[in-house]
């Protein structure tokens, strides 16, 4: 009977053990979540499709976005609960609404039912294309239009990712949690397989480079404080004066110009922090119960191999008494911060009814949820505007930025060595520092041993900086009434370097410090 009792409880932990192996690498752990639904309708009662419907939650900064279906009806899944969450809806020809103050229960189904109010005077406004304005009234493509007061309020740090739920039927996804990293942009679905999917992005009149990466993100250059409105051309009408570079959809964003009058002074700013949800965080074993789990995988194996019951000299003596560790070390909290982000921004614009200008500083940072990471930017902006006659007018732009990206490999899979899924592994009868008040610099036991991941955090890693400058001139005559002809002359400058080093006193999988240091420096 003992011996089956035995047996019972080896096979039981066996397939805990090999269980765990499994899901190590998933970093989100089931958690209670609550379904928001509802359905939009006109000023007649009649479904909406296409509506873009943001849910928002100010005090954590969450922010996600999806679109009403063929019948009006919209979906946000895996919502965590509290609040306070608020809704905004809109679409074209129809007043924006919000609804907020809800707070959300566990496992309670929120439904909403919203009636859009019809609204006339949105149809007046002007929308830039490929080739000049237009009134939306008068537009036969496929186009949606995001102004600045619709996103100001919003606290990202790039272009693209104002535009996430604001515009029906574009996909933006993050691609990843690191700072300044890139985002995914769909616009008329997936097309290919090689060449990309993503769209052009056009501001002030000239294409950029638009190679997005999980660590890369080309529109960090702008500063969204100086956005005066974003235009999305979806259909082939709209995006043919681009050629094959507008097959995937094109973005056209608009920056703030100078108008005539008395200097206009602007200081915005805004600080906040990001943290990971308790709620989502994996569950892993404690010291205690890590230490018992040890102590009987150690009898169990003695009882299989050798065919006796073990005894108290066959246990180590570190697992003679689990409770003694108590808690223990969690590594992947250990990685974890509550980060703070902030961003001040300044602007001066004015001028004569000749003369127009336009002038504006940014400094935005950025550090990661997980230890050590960050993203810092500080840009710069000119624009400047002259009429030379009544029918000629010649501009000026600049804009330079310079960005600092500090990375940790956090990406992969159970069998790379990532920061995220070693901390996973990592014994937790390790303390994070010993008696002497230091970092134990390499942990022994766990899946495998390793450096200490707040070593690699700290004197690891990637430091990426860039230096991007846009700039151009630009002469406008207008031949007759509703046609003009314009110049364009513009340059794109970047460069940049990405630096990864691992110093002696780090380490890495299965070799303890010190180890030969190594680096690489990347130039593009």
């Amino acid at each position: 009977m003992k011996f089956n009792l035995l047996k019972s409880r080896t096979t039981f932990y066996a397939l805990v053990f090999l269980l765990c192996n499994l899901i190590v690498s998933d970093v989100f752990s089931q958690e209670k979540t609550s379904l928001v639904k509802g359905i939009v309708t006109d000023y007649v009662n009649e479904a909406l499709p296409g509506v873009s419907v943001v849910i928002r939650n100010t005090k954590t900064n969450f922010t996600a976005g999806t679109s009403t279906d063929s019948s009006g009806n919209f979906t946000f899944s895996r919502v965590s609960a509290g609040g306070p969450y608020s809704f905004t809806f809109s679409i074209v020809g129809y007043e924006t609404q919000t609804l907020s103050g809800y707070n959300i229960k566990e496992d309670v189904t929120l439904s909403l039912v919203v009636k859009m109010k019809q609204n006339i005077a949105n149809l007046d406004q002007v929308v830039v294309i490929g080739y000049g304005t237009t009134q939306k009234r008068d537009l036969t493509g496929s186009i949606g239009l995001v102004s600045a007061a619709q996103t100001k309020d919003i606290p990202v740090t790039s272009v693209d990712q104002k535009l996430i739920g604001q515009v029906a039927g574009m996909q933006v996804s993050t691609a990843t949690g690191i700072p300044g990293g890139g985002t995914s942009i769909r616009i008329r679905g997936a097309g290919s397989i090689g060449a990309g999917n993503d769209p052009l992005f056009v501001i002030d009149g000239f294409p950029v480079t638009n190679s997005f990466g999980q660590t890369s993100n080309p529109l960090n250059l702008i500063n969204p404080d100086d956005i005066e409105s974003i235009t999305i051309l979806k259909d082939a009408s709209s995006t043919a004066i681009y050629g094959s570079r507008g097959s995937n959809g094109v973005v056209v964003v608009t920056t703030k110009r100078g108008r005539s009058g008395a200097p206009r002074v602007e200081v915005s700013a805004f600080t906040g922090w990001q943290t990971v949800p308790e709620k989502g965080r994996p569950t892993v074993l404690n010291g205690t119960e890590y230490a018992q789990y040890q102590k009987e995988w150690t009898e169990d194996y003695i009882q299989f191999s050798q065919g006796r019951a073990a005894t108290e000299a066959d246990i180590p003596l570190y697992l003679r008494n689990p409770s003694q560790y108590g808690e223990g070390t969690n590594w992947y909290n250990e990685i974890l911060q509550t980060a703070p982000q902030s961003s001040i921004n300044a602007s001066v614009s004015g001028g004569s009814e000749n003369t127009r200008y336009s002038f504006s500083l940014g400094h935005n940072n950025q550090d990661g949820v997980v230890r050590y990471t960050g993203f810092e930017r500080y840009t710069v902006r000119m624009n400047l505007e002259t009429n030379l006659s009544k029918k000629m007018k010649v501009g000026l732009l600049l804009a330079p930025s310079n960005s600092v990206q500090k990375l940790s490999d956090s990406e992969g899979s159970l069998y790379r060595d990532n920061i995220i899924v070693r901390s996973l592994w990592l014994s937790p009868l390790v303390p994070v520092k010993d008696a002497s008040g230091n970092r134990v610099p390499f942990i022994e036991g766990g899946g495998r041993p390793a450096p200490n991941p707040l070593n690699s955090l700290e004197f690891a890693g990637t430091k990426r900086k860039e230096f991007r400058g846009l700039g151009g001139i630009f002469a406008e005559y207008e031949i007759i009434s509703g046609l003009k002809a314009k110049y364009n002359f513009n340059v794109d400058y970047s460069r940049g370097n990405s630096f990864l080093f691992n110093p002696s006193t780090v380490g890495g999988i299965f070799l303890p410090p010190p180890v030969l240091p190594t680096s690489t420096t990347t130039k593009f």
